[in-house]
């Protein structure tokens, strides 16, 4: 059985239902906000609502690891040794990519993302 995180793997544990270890999908919710255009035309656009703090809380570690050759391809992936990390690496991933995923590796959490292409569906 598949886990949507490490708490529910050691939960189902815990109930004797046999737990693999997968990936963790970190992929934001969206609410849809009005917004105008230069043109003063109202539309519609979605807004991630799950991610984690500004914009500026994200630069440092997107740049570290985004594609030096373009930025909207998947990242070089990164190898961390807690959580804590990997979802702070996750978040910004998801912040300016659109989504992340968390897989633990012998005690270690790597964390990649497909690419903003990927993710809206380019």
């Amino acid at each position: 059985m598949t886990w949507k995180n490490e708490s529910q793997r050691h939960s189902l544990a815990k109930k004797g239902v046999k737990t693999k270890k997968s990936s963790m999908v970190i992929t934001p919710s969206y609410d849809s906000v009005s917004a105008k255009s230069e043109s003063g035309e109202e539309f519609e656009m979605l807004v991630p609502t799950e991610i984690k703090g500004e914009r500026e809380d994200h630069v440092e570690t997107m740049e570290k690891y985004q594609n030096k050759e373009n930025w909207k391809m998947p990242p070089t992936p990164a190898t961390v040794k807690t959580e804590v990390e990997a979802r702070k690496i996750a978040d910004s991933f998801t912040f300016f990519l659109g989504g992340a995923e968390i897989t633990p590796v012998k005690g270690k959490f790597k964390v990649t993302s497909k690419g903003y292409y990927y993710y809206i569906g380019a």
